[in-house]
């Protein structure tokens, strides 16, 4: 059994034989004190195996593991919406901003195209009749190349190159 010097554990120091010992300076020793990381006995010196244990306690214990801890958090929080944004681009209810952007300016160039081509040809079509009937003609004709850009589907966001 290892016997335990009991003077040597109470043994006492003033605030620069302790920042001798941390390797600190006098200053940053009375900071400690003043932050109550460390404690003066009345007389005004330290219990230097206390004071030790204590700023070493305080040096490595909750502030870098509490950052750690928290980085960690912050991590595990991207990684999940990572993993929710890939799930959700996997079951088509996400789609990719460039897949966006080349479908619609596929979809509203040929709209474009089809509409342009409208008068040139319903004109034939629609010579001599009452304005009534051309106006119905004309709004048939629009709403019907309208429709085809209502109906969605979302394979068309799909890259082509993932087949």
């Amino acid at each position: 059994m290892v016997k335990i010097d009991v003077a040597k554990m109470l043994k006492r120091g003033s605030a620069r034989e302790l920042a001798e010992l941390l390797g600190i300076s006098e200053r940053r020793v009375n900071q400690l004190v003043n932050e109550e990381v460390l404690h003066r006995e009345i007389e005004g010196d330290f219990i230097l195996t206390m004071a030790i244990a204590s700023f070493y306690e305080n040096k490595y214990s909750g502030k870098d593991e509490d950052a750690y801890w928290s980085e960690k958090a912050l991590h595990e929080a991207a990684k999940r919406k990572l993993a929710e944004l890939e799930l959700a681009r996997r079951q088509n209810l996400s789609h990719d901003a460039a897949d966006v952007e080349r479908v619609m300016t596929d979809m509203l160039s040929k709209l474009r195209s089809q509409l342009l081509v409208i008068p040139a040809k319903m004109a034939a079509r629609l010579e001599n009749h009452s304005r009534s009937v051309i106006m119905t003609e004309l709004s048939k004709e629009i709403k019907s190349r309208l429709t085809e850009l209502s109906d969605y589907d979302p394979e068309i966001f799909s890259d082509e190159e993932d087949g």
